[in-house]
């Protein structure tokens, strides 16, 4: 039976519903028999709400059952659907992600293909071919984007219209996949695009030709 605290209970309720024992002259007495035969307190302990830092009074049992705890029902909303910003551990792109997934996941990739290339260049390190960049990543995308004129080469969104709308700098793709090149970061092997232009180029594994 479901634990209550004890100002759920009324003046007049005599009957502790967790083992049923009855004859309690008030709450005290119930919060004394509790303790003694059950070895915790049903008074509650008081935490901080894990979405907006209040304090709110939670059972032990429910303290035991639960990570976080909070003080409505829109708070638990908040943190499970709130988004934050996560970086993609293929491309280096920075997306939001909702909070409740992103504290999950070890890992974050923007698309399908940034995951299945992430996994194949994984894969293909443990079984001993290396692959070689010349460059450190970040550097040569910052130059492919200037060299792009910081516009996406498919449908020219430039890179405040994309910060507008979707919060974060334009993407560059991977002409052939990182994994598959010999010098994946060359500047003729990347392309400035936009979110919804990369994620399609992930996903069909079309290499677009030059602008």
């Amino acid at each position: 039976m479901h634990q209550k605290t004890l100002d759920e209970f009324s003046s007049t309720e005599h009957v502790y519903p967790t083992c049923g024992e009855s004859g309690f002259k008030n709450r005290h007495g119930m919060k004394i028999h509790h303790a003694r035969l059950h070895g915790e307190s049903i008074a509650g302990e008081t935490v901080e709400c894990a979405e907006c830092g209040d304090e709110v009074t939670v059972t032990p049992r429910r303290l035991e059952r639960s990570e976080n705890n909070f003080c409505s029902p829109e708070c638990h909303d908040r943190f499970q659907w709130d988004r934050v910003e996560v970086t993609c551990e293929n491309c280096a792109v920075k997306f939001d992600k909702k909070k409740f997934f992103a504290e999950r996941c070890d890992l974050d990739f923007c698309s399908i293909g940034c995951r299945r290339e992430f996994f194949k260049q994984r894969a293909e390190e443990n079984s001993g071919r290396r692959i070689h960049y010349h460059k450190p990543w970040p550097e040569r995308r910052e130059v492919a984007k200037e060299r792009d004129f910081y516009q996406c080469r498919l449908c020219r969104m430039t890179n405040e219209e994309h910060n507008e709308r979707f919060g974060q700098a334009l993407h560059v793709h991977h002409r052939t996949p990182a994994h598959m090149a010999e010098s994946p970061h060359e500047l003729q092997n990347l392309i400035t695009v936009c979110r919804p232009c990369h994620h399609k180029l992930e996903s069909s594994n079309h290499t677009p030709q030059s602008a």
